[in-house]
């Protein structure tokens, strides 16, 4: 019975959408980063250092817009989390948990 348990906790785990403190957390992040990294890496690198820096935005500004999806994960958008295939899989496991105790 511990494996369908640790298995359960795993898919659980897996399936659990990000907190909303996280894109805040984010969200101020990258805008004190885009704001002040520019002055910053030019002081200490010179201007060459700034196609660098725009890729690092370029990189976290997508960041940003995932965690705004993630942020709603109910519904029937293909990036949502799948309910209907979670609560397949729990209600197989219970079946299967109870069905082998008896």
């Amino acid at each position: 019975m511990s494996m369908h348990v640790n298995n359960w906790k795993s898919a659980v785990i897996k399936s659990t959408p990000l907190a909303s403190s996280y894109r805040s957390l984010l969200r101020w992040s990258t805008v004190a980063f885009v704001l002040f990294s520019p002055w910053t890496v030019t002081l200490d690198h010179g201007i060459s250092a700034l196609p660098i820096l725009l890729l690092a935005i370029g990189f976290l500004l997508p960041m940003e817009v995932t965690a705004e999806v993630i942020e709603e994960p109910f519904g029937k958008e293909a990036d949502d989390l799948p309910l209907d295939r979670i609560c397949d899989t729990i209600a197989a496991f219970v079946e299967e948990t109870l069905g082998s105790a008896t």
